[in-house]
């Protein structure tokens, strides 16, 4: 009997580890589209994301996404509706002081977030990094003034205030837990 016992019991578990191994180490392989591959924007999975640059998630499970091609960053909200949140879809230079969805910006590249929760973007068609505050909205530019710093000058406004500063092609932006901003500027001197 004892033989008998043992060998069910060992059945039965060698039965439940088929099932439950391969499910659990599936969990860690798992891809899945979260938006973007269609032509046309009525969901998040047939929304139109050419070339997405960066993604990044808040604290909520938003979801952002910078589509340089598209001179939009696109949120992905925690029940699953994407919606504009920076951008008007052409690239360019306006809106500071307004709302980010009304402004226009040039190929976002990089996002990051500060402590606060506000996005930081690497506008790299602007020239520029460009701060979204989490709470009105609005948007600013925090460095950059939109003119590339000339080839082989040094320091391109080092020393000075950032906003002041020419950047070549900020192409990715991080914040520490200080609260200091750095860039990523692809085509500096």
């Amino acid at each position: 009997m004892t033989r008998i016992r043992s060998y069910q019991s060992l059945t039965l578990m060698l039965f439940v580890l088929a099932l439950v191994l391969p499910a659990a180490m599936n969990a860690q392989n798992i891809i899945s589209t979260k938006a973007g591959g269609g032509a046309t924007p009525t969901t998040p999975l047939t929304a139109n994301i050419p070339g997405p640059m960066a993604a990044i998630k808040d604290a909520a499970g938003n979801l952002y996404i910078a589509a340089p091609f598209s001179n939009f960053v696109f949120k992905l909200n925690a029940a699953g509706t994407l919606s504009n949140y920076a951008g008007k879809g052409w690239g360019g230079f306006t809106g500071d002081g307004g709302l980010a969805t009304n402004a226009l910006i040039g190929n976002p590249m990089g996002l990051a977030f500060d402590s606060a929760g506000n996005i930081y973007i690497a506008d790299i068609g602007s020239s520029r990094i460009r701060q979204v505050n989490v709470t009105t909205g609005k948007i600013s530019t925090i460095a950059g003034v939109g003119v590339k710093c000339a080839s082989g000058v040094n320091p391109c406004g080092d020393g000075g205030l950032a906003t002041n500063a020419s950047l070549r092609a900020p192409t990715d932006v991080a914040v520490d837990v200080a609260g200091n901003l750095f860039i990523a500027d692809a085509s500096g001197p």
